[in-house]
């Protein structure tokens, strides 16, 4: 039988601010208009929804379901007109192991419905159990531009909570992309380097970015990196000169609960055509050249 909560229209209405509910996708489908959710394609979605009465900040989860989940909550009236509040496909658990479980944070306000869908990856199908309750926001220090960590060492380590991080108005896309959250650092450069900036360590997937500038909205974007390793942590490599002051946003992919930021010269050394002065020459009409690109970065103004 078809779910209850099968389309949009008609989210089962979550009572109270915690619980625990369930309900199964095998036959349930997709509706015309209906978003990507996490920016995937996915079938079988299901809906719920709550209106609280009051600001609280919600958090919602789906460990104990049987397949890869992705969980998105949304506002709206309307399948095709929604705004993205948060979303989420793979969690990070208190190990630091990545799940299948979905996880998500957000502030609600009092008197407004939100709308939660959870859907298979790769149309996954079965019992889906859907966690919810209020939680205390432990926003990190750091959390907005005006509040980054200044860090004046050349070289070093930082570990913040990045789980209830956000973003603000008028932050850029790190990447070409919109995370929904976001830490940031000001590395006021001591000394002339070749640089390395990473977040090997993290154990998820994290997007950096290095900028300048002197506020959010004039941020001129020097690197920026996602997968700078296999386990999908970030890094940037490029000169700095004594004196700079370098930007540099962290934002979390997977909702993983506190990110590693490492900073420092660059101990690896180059491949042989990295910078534009050195390419290779080629004078061979036809032929064939292979050569690996792991340590290789790319040039201010590239």
């Amino acid at each position: 039988m078809v779910p209850d909560n099968d389309n949009f229209d008609s989210a089962t209405l979550l009572a109270g601010l915690s619980d625990t509910v369930s309900a199964n996708n095998t036959l349930a489908s997709t509706e015309v208009g209906e978003p990507s959710h996490d920016q995937l394609q996915t079938e079988n979605s299901l809906w719920w929804k709550i209106s609280p009465t009051q600001n609280v900040y919600l958090e919602f989860k789906t460990s104990g379901s049987e397949f890869d989940t992705i969980l998105s909550v949304y506002t709206g009236s309307q399948i095709n007109e929604l705004t993205t509040i948060a979303s989420n496909d793979q969690s990070v658990n208190s190990s630091s192991l990545i799940t299948d479980s979905s996880l998500v944070r957000f502030h609600a306000q009092g008197g407004k419905t939100y709308f939660i869908a959870v859907s298979g990856m790769e149309d996954e199908i079965g019992q889906i159990t859907l966690n919810y309750r209020s939680v205390i926001a432990q926003v990190p220090n750091n959390d907005h531009f005006a509040e980054a960590l200044v860090l004046t060492t050349s070289s070093g380590q930082s570990s913040v909570g990045i789980l209830d991080a956000t973003t603000e108005a008028g932050e850029p896309d790190h990447l070409f992309l919109s995370p929904q959250r976001t830490v940031w650092y000001k590395w006021e450069v001591p000394q002339s380097m070749l640089a390395s900036l990473d977040t090997s360590g993290t154990g998820f997937n994290t997007i950096m970015s290095v900028y300048n500038g002197h506020s959010l909205t004039s941020l001129v974007e020097l690197a920026s990196n996602d997968d700078g390793f296999l386990d999908g942590s970030s890094q940037v490599v490029l000169p700095v000169n004594a004196g700079d002051i370098l930007y540099i946003a962290i934002a979390a992919i997977d909702t993983g609960q506190q990110i590693t930021f490492n900073y420092g010269p660059n101990n690896q050394q180059p491949i042989e055509n990295n910078l534009f002065i050195n390419a290779f020459n080629i004078t061979n009409r036809a032929g064939e050249f292979s050569t690996k690109n792991q340590n290789a970065w790319l040039e201010l103004g590239e």
